[in-house]
């Protein structure tokens, strides 16, 4: 059947949601889990609205069987997109747990019904075919679906009162971000009501209306440049008020720079010889890399160390809180913006040695007002 202009809305949204998952990997190159969740979002979005489109138009006179395991797959794709928007929310806001893998338990448990029965019958539409859907299995699904994009609108709530009193620039920022996933909760509210109530439509409506969010956020995200992101994952993690201390080593252990925070009395005298021995463990069975960077940490009850490895330059930062994200974040961005200026002199511990005073400068960004002292 020939496609249309109506029917090339889908792939518009679609496209626009790759677009904006491409401009994250290129300006963010993906340096922490919140960072690689907040790209794995949009990239599903995409994939579901493709396979959505396909659905209902190019797949008419498929067997059954064909329709309902694209149905299925794109429920699971929904699914995977709905829990990387509650993790992003949930480590901004509360930090990383052990128990984050559990959150990937209820969907699936949701999901596993859906194959026997909860996608079908097909009928015939003025495009392509519209899907039915069984109200009785498939609302457990939607119902999951629904409380988690409302968990990470909840939670968004609490990251918008960090920003209080705000910095103007980021809070227009913040609620530019927050209102595109607003306006994402709103449809895909809508779209799952119209499934149960008012039944197919014969074309991908909901999945079309998914341009609107992508624009919206990519409308802001194409005004920022990256400082100003990494500017409002500082203020929403409060990294200043978190980091205790950023140390900088040559890839040979020995030491270069000791950045402070006023407050290293803060750290719990139970924790610093344990703190002390990982450090100095990943710094001696460190082995450089072709310009990687190789990330390692650990927590002691509520403080942690995070050490970045890269080709010539080993930082380690203390913090407490769940500042992870930003803390690695932040930190690999120094180690590779000082190697990247300073790569022709770092060849040998002694000339690295005359650079202090410029990976001081540079491992400063991941502390507020630091002391430094020497190597």
């Amino acid at each position: 059947m020939p496609i249309g202009p109506l029917q090339i809305l889908p792939l518009v949204a679609a496209g626009t949601w790759f677009v904006l998952a491409g401009l994250r990997i290129r300006r963010n190159r993906l340096a922490s889990p919140l960072e690689i969740a907040l790209t794995v979002f949009p990239i599903l979005l995409g994939t579901w609205i493709v396979l959505d489109w396909a659905r209902f138009g190019l797949l008419a006179g498929q067997p059954d069987a064909v329709v309902v395991g694209v149905s299925i797959v794109g429920l699971a794709i929904i699914s995977g997109a709905v829990l990387a928007l509650l993790l992003s929310a949930k480590w901004l806001l509360l930090g990383h747990s052990r128990w984050d893998a559990l959150l990937a338990v209820p969907p699936a448990l949701a999901l596993l019904p859906m194959p026997f029965g909860g996608i079908g019958p097909f009928e015939a539409a003025e495009w392509g075919v519209a899907v039915n859907v069984d109200a009785a299995l498939f609302l457990p699904w939607a119902a999951v679906q629904l409380a988690y994009v409302l968990g990470a609108v909840v939670l968004l709530g609490g990251l918008s009162a960090r920003l209080r009193p705000p910095d103007q620039k980021l809070h227009r920022l913040f609620l530019g971000i927050a209102g595109g996933f607003l306006l994402l909760f709103v449809i895909g509210s809508l779209s799952a009501v119209s499934s149960l109530v008012t039944g197919p439509t014969g074309y991908p409506w909901y999945s079309s209306a998914m341009a609107l969010p992508a624009a919206a956020l990519l409308a802001v995200f194409l005004r920022l440049g990256p400082e100003d992101l990494a500017d409002l994952l500082r203020a929403l993690s409060r990294m200043e008020e978190r980091v205790v201390a950023v140390q900088a080593f040559y890839r040979d252990g020995q030491p270069l720079v000791s950045l402070s925070a006023r407050r290293l009395g803060d750290i719990d005298t139970g924790n610093i010889q344990g703190i002390l021995r990982t450090i100095e463990a990943f710094v001696e069975t460190s082995l450089p890399l072709s310009r990687g960077y190789a990330v390692t940490g650990v927590r002691f009850e509520g403080q942690g160390v995070l050490a970045v490895r890269g080709q010539y330059i080993i930082g380690v930062a203390v913090y407490d809180g769940p500042a992870y994200d930003a803390v690695r974040s932040g930190l690999v961005r120094a180690v590779r913006e000082f190697e990247d200026e300073h790569w022709a002199a770092l060849g040998t511990w002694e000339s690295a040695a005359r650079l202090v005073e410029a990976a001081a400068q540079k491992l400063s960004t991941v502390l507020g007002a630091p002391r430094a002292d020497g190597a």
